[in-house]
């Protein structure tokens, strides 16, 4: 059996699963799970600061999960100036 991994405490986050290399990984929005932080009473820059360091830089074997802006609803163009940032 191929086991997911899943965050404890973020479902309301989850998106849904993604295959990679056959290997089936939770994918999370990174701002849903800022987000629930907030809504526990930490400031922005706490929740993201936390995530960062305890959540989305671990690895926790081949089937760690994947952690995503969720842009849904934005359109080629928006996310073409969204990725301007990474470069």
């Amino acid at each position: 059996m191929i086991e997911v991994i899943f965050v404890d405490g973020y479902e309301s986050a989850l998106l849904g699963v993604c295959d990679v290399w056959e290997k089936p990984r939770a994918v999370y929005s990174k701002q849903a799970m800022i987000d629930i932080l907030i809504e526990e009473g930490l400031e922005y820059f706490e929740a993201l600061q936390h995530l960062e360091f305890n959540v989305w830089g671990g690895y926790i074997g081949e089937n760690t999960p994947l952690y995503v802006h969720d842009l849904n609803g934005t359109t080629q163009q928006e996310l073409s100036e969204y990725l301007i940032d990474f470069q």
